[in-house]
């Protein structure tokens, strides 16, 4: 989805067509852009990840909820009828498997309209899954981690490292990815998301492949699973957050 050089060309895009009042931060970690669509204030957010563009985004920002202009839903079901689709409450997603992005649509009364990057259940188990690193040296987190989710990673006062990656199939938004060290080891690593029941499903399925049966414990309002053989992992659902947890499972 294009590198540094096409997020400056498409704001000064965007800005050519909507409105002269905008806020502009090119070199941030996530710049913005506002301007005026159907009447109503409209946030166009374009992020970046590792130097290329991770996310085209526009919601409505306005308190008089005005919704989506009427053609938006049924043209965007249409450019993408062919492509997997999956609902989350008033959500939909779209897979375009081949580039690895899928599209969010949402046309209730606050409009929102993103186009994301997204790993597979496989590569997103394979990226946050990294049991192995469990018990290493926390110095491990420059060398092992760090390339993965981002250099320049520091570990804050409580022992935390944290990035944000792609998210995971049919689901929304970053993954929050941590490893927490203590006594210069690292001791867990932990990734959060947001996906839909399906996505959940898959990814409890690739880990049943590979781990054998978990145990679920009962009581909770959320799902929980635990793998207790080998390297300790959870496995949480609830409410479309999903939490992958290898190591030292945080306090309740």
């Amino acid at each position: 989805m294009g590198g540094p050089d096409e997020i400056a060309a498409l704001y000064e895009k965007l800005h050519a067509q909507f409105s002269n009042e905008y806020l502009w931060n090119p070199k941030g970690d996530k710049p913005e852009l506002m301007a005026m669509l159907a009447g109503s204030r409209v946030v166009i957010h374009v992020a970046s990840h590792s130097g290329k563009i991770s996310e085209i985004g526009l919601w409505t920002n306005d308190e008089r909820d005005v919704g989506c202009p009427a053609d938006l839903g049924p043209a965007i079901r249409t450019a993408w009828n062919s492509a997997p689709h999956a609902t989350v409450d008033d959500l939909e997603i779209w897979l375009d498997t081949a580039h690895q992005v899928r599209a969010l649509l949402k046309v209730g009364d606050q409009c929102r309209l993103v186009f994301e990057r997204y790993e597979p259940e496989d590569t997103w188990l394979e990226k946050v899954g990294r049991i192995a690193l469990v018990g290493s040296p926390a110095s491990q987190i420059a060398s092992q981690l760090a390339p993965v989710f981002g250099a320049g990673t520091v570990i804050d006062q409580n022992g935390l490292a944290s990035w944000g990656d792609r998210g995971c199939g049919f689901g929304g938004g970053i993954t929050l990815v941590q490893a927490q060290t203590a006594k210069n080891q690292i001791v867990s690593i932990r990734a959060r998301t947001y996906v839909a029941d399906v996505t959940f499903q898959a990814v409890l399925a690739k880990l049943v492949a590979s781990r054998g049966q978990p145990t679920e414990v009962t009581g909770l309002t959320m799902r929980r699973l635990e793998w207790t053989t080998g390297t300790p992992l959870r496995v949480d659902f609830d409410s479309g957050q999903l939490e992958v947890t290898s190591g030292a499972f945080p306090a309740p």
